[in-house]
């Protein structure tokens, strides 16, 4: 289909691919890269719970009360659809330990498609492809809509571009046929929250950082009931992505290739491109964890008190953003690279989570004041020109010797990849202290062999017989 101008029209055309294209199209090594994702969401959406903003959000969505439709996967208790995606989509976040490719994909992706398939009844099977569909479009039009380096700087958000994985998410599992898909990204995108990651206490002069974060439980809901909508009827604008008027310029981009949606689409998948934390901070400061914990394997005798200063070389955000030095909470926290080089020195390490206690200890601080951020031009290109987050650390000792080191693509990276048994301690770690070993194992076990349940009722927290 094109337009009156002769462009492409692009909703019309994932309408119509999203309508026509059978489940089965999902290549084996895209289910199987789903599925450890899918655990790693639920980990950090079990997690996330035991954050204080975790525990007003139960709270608060707990009192709205609801029809028992679907599950809140830290609790075992069950609410109204649009209120189980909301807390388990913005648990997820919570402790920044989330899945990672130009932001933080599952986050709308998973806790929709598992709560939709579970109130609807479909098969395991079925969940994973509306996952791996939800992740092909939402990264699609998001890389297509990248802005320029100027207005980056300016304004940008995550879940603005990732609603549209919610409703990819819901409207598979719902089986719209590809009118109903016209309108549904429409009615989703209109729901999309605003591009607030300018406003989030990013920059040094907006902290502390908002407990907000990405919004990603209002961008699920968003996208879900966008898909709802659209399944009775409901109208929305049926061509959001086309025009200079389109989505893009809602979600704030002064830049628009549409081709790069429809480029390769359906033959080079975007869900195993995903990386999965092995620390609980943001993505940005892993490439400088990574620096100082290999420094410290190479030099085990290295103690904090033999280390003079530290000097990072990183690109701007880093440099100028995640600079703080007297983080004052958890979520703070996650966006000081300060703190987390800090923490990793004193063998405090952010791949187990933070501490609330070592935002004031001595030792932490002393080692926070030691470091020296310099943005470095080279980097800073390469993290706007293909989102590589990129570092050059030198570390002097009090007797006079400097070690260095260069980390191009951090650990979690699918080519760096985090092992199964790392991503297995991972999971762990953060579901049995929350919902108890048995009801663990039970999950993990259900959602490594996903693909073959007929349903994902029987494996979620307080669904068990």
């Amino acid at each position: 289909m094109e337009t009156q101008t002769g462009v492409r029209a692009i909703t019309d055309e994932l309408a119509g691919w999203l309508a026509d294209t059978p489940g089965n199209a999902v290549p084996e090594a895209v289910r199987e890269a789903a599925r450890w994702l899918i655990l790693d969401h639920l980990g950090c959406a079990i997690g996330g719970s035991t954050l204080q903003p975790g525990k007003i959000l139960l709270e608060l969505l707990g009192e709205q009360g609801g029809a028992p439709q679907a599950t809140v996967f830290a609790s075992g208790e069950r609410t109204s659809l649009l209120n189980a995606i909301y807390l388990n989509s913005a648990l997820s976040n919570l402790l920044d330990f989330d899945d990672t490719l130009a932001g933080h994909p599952g986050g709308t992706a998973i806790s929709p498609a598992l709560n939709v398939g579970e109130q609807l009844g479909r098969s395991g099977a079925e969940i994973i492809e509306a996952i791996a569909f939800a992740y092909e479009i939402m990264i699609r039009v998001q890389n297509a809509g990248r802005p320029s380096p100027e207005r980056y700087r300016l304004v940008y958000g995550l879940s603005v571009w990732q609603t549209l994985g919610a409703v990819v998410a819901a409207g598979r599992l719902l089986r719209l046929d590809r009118e109903q898909w016209r309108h549904a990204l429409g009615l989703a995108a209109v729901n999309a929250p605003v591009p607030n990651m300018r406003k989030l206490g990013l920059e040094l002069d907006e902290r502390p950082f908002s407990w907000s974060k990405n919004n990603y439980g209002w961008a699920s809901q968003g996208g879900v009931l966008g898909a709802l909508l659209a399944r009775r009827g409901f109208l929305g604008n049926d061509n959001i992505l086309d025009s200079e008027r389109g989505f893009w310029r809602m979600a704030g981009s002064d830049r628009w290739e549409p081709e790069a949606v429809l480029d390769g689409l359906g033959d080079s998948w975007q869900l195993p491109r995903t990386g999965i934390k092995p620390y609980a901070a943001c993505r940005w400061t892993h490439s400088a964890i990574d620096a100082v914990r290999l420094l410290r394997e190479q030099h085990p005798d290295l103690m904090p008190e033999l280390i003079a200063g530290l000097e990072l070389e990183t690109f701007y955000e880093v440099a100028r953003n995640l600079s703080a030095a007297e983080p004052t909470d958890i979520i703070d926290a996650q966006f000081s690279v300060r703190h987390v080089m800090a923490l990793e020195l004193a063998g405090r390490s952010a791949r187990t989570g933070m501490n609330e206690a070592d935002l004031h200890d001595p030792q932490i601080a002393d080692l926070r004041r030691r470091i020296t951020l310099i943005e470095a031009s080279d980097l800073s290109q390469r993290y706007f020109d293909s989102h590589e987050t990129p570092a050059r650390l030198a570390l002097t000792t009090t007797g006079g010797e400097t070690y260095r080191i260069a980390i191009d693509i951090p650990w979690g990276d699918p080519s760096v990849p985090f092992s199964e048994a790392d991503r297995l301690a991972k999971y762990r770690a953060l579901s049995f202290p929350v919902i108890g070993e048995a009801a663990s194992e039970r999950l993990e076990e259900g959602i490594l062999n996903l693909n073959e349940l007929p349903t994902v009722s029987e494996i979620l927290p307080g669904r068990q017989a």
